[in-house]
Parts: structure tokens; sequence; C-alpha cells
């Protein structure tokens, strides 16, 4: 695709590069081709009205939403539509957020009237299957920032294969085909070191898809001349769950903290339910069922509890804070949590059915 791009005049390559991606979504997922179109339309048409409506955001944000739950369920229930093809919810996650975004910060008055400009946003390839979920104003920057630098072609190429090698090395071969094919062979299935062991291998081979995708993504856009924004930052390094979640899906954890909690907590002044309910939507955008509905609200909780001893002041927590080994304790506690989230939810919600 970058290389493509790069044979082109420069003024054709972005038109060809958005060009490529409708394409390449129609192929392989016309249903959510025919979603995003008609979502981007109505996003871009409510954005730019003449007399633009607080009711009429809202109902654009109602409905970009409640297609991606549908189209989730149809996708989930294998229905069968009678149109043909398999269906497939390809990018769906990520042109909803994209629209969300868009209409919210038009509405603020933070985006300009450019329907170009918003073709491109939508329909940028590197970022339409597996994120980052890039800001519309910060790809308008890029656009005109955009020039043909070889050493950012090289630094994108590097980036493509740091992170391929990520997903089929790290994560497929070693964690996948080695780690947790030996985790199955092992005796005492039903033990809870067992679950801590199976839950931490999910999450490193979690890490590796989702962080090595990320970077292949990041450097295909860099191969073409713009930056997008990093995703992962050393999660695993994190010294408490907010340093965690700041680190870790940057991307979808700053667009549910704009648009979930700070909306919640102006509304409710209430943190946990604020934070409650951005880790239930961010659970629900991986997943639409009730398990993560637990994982949200449990996520939640510790989220809530690291936020008030953050607060502490008394001359205990500076004492301990103080310590050579407290960071290194605190990472560990951030690490065990995390893990113990599948073991945990999964005995309560297995314990419902």
């Amino acid at each position: 695709m970058s290389l493509m791009a790069r044979s082109l005049p420069q003024k054709a390559q972005l038109p060809a590069v958005s060009l490529l991606g409708n394409l390449f979504v129609l192929w392989f997922a016309p249903y959510a081709f025919a979603a995003m179109s008609i979502s981007a339309c109505l996003v871009y048409l409510i954005s730019h009205a003449k007399s633009q409506k607080g009711h009429w955001v809202l109902f654009g944000v109602v409905y970009c939403i409640s297609q991606f739950f549908l189209l989730r369920f149809l996708q989930e229930h294998s229905v069968d539509l009678g149109l043909g093809g398999s269906f497939s919810v390809l990018g769906v996650a990520y042109f909803t957020c994209r629209d969300v975004h868009y209409l919210v910060e038009s509405y603020k008055g933070n985006v300009r009237k450019n329907i170009v400009t918003f073709w491109y946003y939508q329909s940028f390839l590197p970022v339409m299957i597996a994120g980052p979920i890039n800001r519309y104003h910060e790809f308008e920057r890029e656009i005109q920032r955009r020039s043909l630098d070889f050493d950012q072609i090289s630094k994108g190429i590097e980036r493509i294969i740091y992170g391929y090698a990520k997903v089929t090395v790290l994560g497929n071969y070693l964690i996948e085909h080695k780690i947790q094919s030996y985790l199955t062979q092992l005796p005492n299935q039903e033990s809870i070191l067992h679950s801590w062991l199976v839950s931490l291998a999910d999450w490193a081979y979690l890490y590796a898809q989702f962080s090595g995708w990320s970077d292949v993504a990041i450097g295909f856009s860099l191969c073409i001349g713009i930056k997008i924004s990093e995703n992962f930052n050393r999660p695993l390094s994190s010294k408490s769950l907010v340093d965690f979640w700041k680190r870790w899906h940057i991307s979808l954890s700053s667009w549910c903290k704009d648009y979930v909690f700070t909306p919640t907590l102006l509304i409710t002044r209430n943190l946990f339910i604020a934070i409650s309910l951005s880790m239930i939507a961010m659970g629900l955008w991986h997943e639409s069922s009730l398990y993560y509905i637990f994982w949200g609200i449990y996520h939640a909780i510790g989220i809530t509890l690291c936020r008030l001893y953050m607060k502490q002041e008394n001359d205990v927590v500076v004492y301990f804070r103080t310590q050579f080994w407290w960071s290194s304790f605190t990472r560990a506690l951030t690490i065990f949590y995390l893990i113990n989230a599948s073991v945990f939810i999964g005995l309560f919600y297995d314990g419902l059915y």
C-alpha cells in the first residue's frame, strides 16, 4: 500500500489510500462498508448543518452506538440477512469511535468543515481494522504537514517489521503455540494457580497481538507521511491501575475519558459512577456480553481505590512511598490485580449459570 502511494504524484497519494481503504472494507466486509458509509454521511450532515442543534448531535451519537451494537449482535448470532456473502463487522468498533469523536468535537466548534479531509479521515486504511482511534484534528494537522521523507519511510518499515514480529513470533508462536498449549496439558486444571497462569498468558498474548498490529498501523502511516498517536507505552511497567490505563490501548482509554468519564462526572458528580461507566464502555467495546459488564465494574473498583490512595498524604503513606522497594511492590500489585480479573470474574460469572 505504501509503495503504491509513494509511486503516485503527491496530490494523488491520499485519494489513492482512501479509495483503497474503501475497496478493502467493501470486499471483505460489505455490510460493515454499508454501515460505515451511512453513518459517515449522517455524521457529516449533522456536524455541518447550518442550524446545528444539540438534539441532532445527540441523535447522531445514539445512532452510531446503536448501529455498533446491532452489527455486533448480528455477527455474534450469525444472522443471515439473505443478501449473500459472509456477515462481518470489520472495523466497526473503530469507525464508531471516530464518528462519535467527530460529532462531539464539531458541536464544540473544534472541527473545520472540509469534506475531502473528512473522507480521508474516515477511510484511512492503516487504522481502519485495528486502530489506533486517531483524532480528527491531529490527522488534519498531519495532512497539512505531510512531506516525502525517506528517513520516515525507513522508520515506518522498521516499525512494520517490529510489529509483525510481535504478532507472529511472540504472540502466535511463542505464547499461543508454546506457552498456552503447554498450560492446557498441565494437571490441576481447576486450581487457582493454573487460572492465574492462563490469565497471565492471555494478557501477554493480547499485548503482543494488539500492540503488534498498532505498530504495523503506525509504520504504514509513517510510510505515507502521516504520524498517528501511539497506542501502548510500556504498560507492564505501570506503577498503578490509573497509570496502566494511561499506557494500555491509549487511544481507547483517552476516548472513554473524553466522551464517557468527563460528561458522566459533570452530570453525576460521582467518581465511581463515572469510572464504572467508562470501564463498562471499554469492556463492551471489546465484546457485548454480561461478562464485560462485570469486567468493567471490577476494574472500576480497583481504579477508584487507587485514586483514593493517591490522594492520601498521611505519614504512613508518605513513609512507604519514600521506600526504594515500594514502586516494585506497586508494580507487582498492579499486575496481580489485572491477572486476577479473569479468575475472579470467571468464578463469579460461572456461579450465575
